[in-house]
């Protein structure tokens, strides 16, 4: 536990810190573990029914160019966190597109909290405002996410 909030949390790791921390870890770690178990299954029984199907090469399969990357999900979990106090953790969702990893609010896309894109060179973390234009902010790493804690719990709280 406490190698993982080296990575994510700043300050003295004392008992009180890992245990509030302990819960999204474990959440974290659980929801990894059965993407990773959901994964294998879905290629195990895909795999299973093109051997039943004779495959007809001319038809051309489209290949999602959406991929979550385990930088967004750590993003997300740190999000998720600094808002844990001011609304119900269940409420914030994450939606994954080509062009931006998107945190929602009851996952309504009229309701974003942000927006994340970490897949080019310049991190960036893009916050709506009241009339929800997007200002961008570049991070160097996932850890600039909380020095941005005030203004994410600032849009929650305007869906509320």
């Amino acid at each position: 536990m406490r190698f993982i909030l080296t990575t994510i949390y700043d300050g003295q790791k004392n008992q009180r810190v890992i245990d509030k921390f302990t819960p999204l870890v474990k959440r974290a770690f659980s929801s990894f573990v059965n993407e990773i178990v959901n994964d294998k299954i879905s290629s195990a029984l895909a795999k299973d029914t093109e051997e039943e199907e004779a495959p007809d090469e001319s038809t051309e399969i489209p290949v999602s160019k959406i991929v979550t990357t385990d930088d967004e999900i750590e993003a997300f979990y740190i999000i998720r966190g600094l808002l844990a106090g001011t609304i119900p953790v269940e409420d914030i969702v994450h939606r994954d597109t080509e062009s931006y990893f998107g945190i929602l609010y009851k996952d309504n896309n009229r309701k974003p909290i942000c927006r994340i894109n970490l897949d080019t060179k310049n991190k960036q973390l893009l916050i709506p405002d009241e009339s929800k234009k997007f200002e961008r902010i570049y991070i160097d790493s996932l850890n600039d996410i909380y020095k941005y804690k005030n203004r994410l719990i600032e849009v929650a709280k305007r869906y509320l």
